[in-house]
């Protein structure tokens, strides 16, 4: 089964279970996937500094604690910040204006 991804109102990009990169498209707010049984935090740095939104928000971290969760998401702030992208984690139930 082919994974897709989803460009909403062409502001939210939701890349299923994928790196997949929208070529060609400006994205606003990445929905990143932190972790998965399929990815390492190498590829989830890449994926956040290829996309280059303003700011982005995890999915798919259920996987792991507190501190495995606090190496990626250290990892993901701290260089996508460097080429643009605001990391921020939700907390469960949080919600913020897209």
């Amino acid at each position: 089964m082919a994974n897709i991804g989803y460009l909403v109102d062409g502001n939210v990009y939701h890349p299923g279970d994928s790196f997949i990169i929208p070529d060609g498209l400006s994205v606003q707010t990445l929905l990143v996937p932190i972790h998965a049984p399929w990815s390492k935090v190498s590829e989830v740095v890449d994926f956040v500094i290829a996309v280059r939104a303003p700011r982005a928000f995890q999915i798919h971290d259920g996987l792991l604690n507190e501190t495995g969760l606090k190496v990626a998401e250290s990892h993901v702030a701290r260089l996508g910040r460097k080429y643009g992208t605001e990391y921020t984690r939700l907390a469960p139930r949080e919600s913020v204006e897209v």
